[in-house]
Formats: structure tokens, C-alpha cells, sequence
């Protein structure tokens, strides 16, 4: 969670990546979504994942309305 935040807060990709190979190792699949959804050209893959979860995308409520939170 933390390599992630770094990389929300630095702006560094390789950070986001590395994020997402240690929720993979976990096998967290709601946060390797979130954190795909974070790399640039990746977003439409990390919604997918998300859809296949059964989970709203990042930053919608369970009733559609958005907000600015997000993963």
C-alpha cells in the first residue's frame, strides 16, 4: 500500500508497477485493480477488473455519484 502511495504522490510509474506485482503476489485482486487502473494506458484494463469483480470503479459511489477519492 505504501509503494503505491509513493507512487500517487511522486508521480513514478515504476513505483505503481511495482505496487501492482506485490498485490499480484498477494493475490489482492480489488487493489492490483485500483493500482492497474493508475498506470497510464492501463486504466481501461483496471475498470475491466474491477467490472469483473463486481465493484464500482474508483471514485463512484455505489449509486453512480462521483467523487474525488480515489485508490
Amino acid at each position: 500500500m505504501l509503494t503505491r502511495a509513493r507512487g500517487r504522490l511522486t508521480g513514478d510509474p515504476a513505483l505503481i508497477r511495482r505496487a501492482l506485482a506485490q498485490w499480484d503476489r498477494l493475490d489482492a485482486r480489488f487493489e492490483r485493480a485500483c493500482t492497474l487502473a493508475l498506470l497510464p494506458g492501463q486504466e481501461a484494463a483496471g475498470r475491466g477488473e474491477l467490472a469483473a469483480l463486481g465493484c464500482p470503479p474508483p471514485g463512484r459511489a455505489a449509486g453512480g455519484a462521483s467523487s474525488d477519492d480515489g485508490p
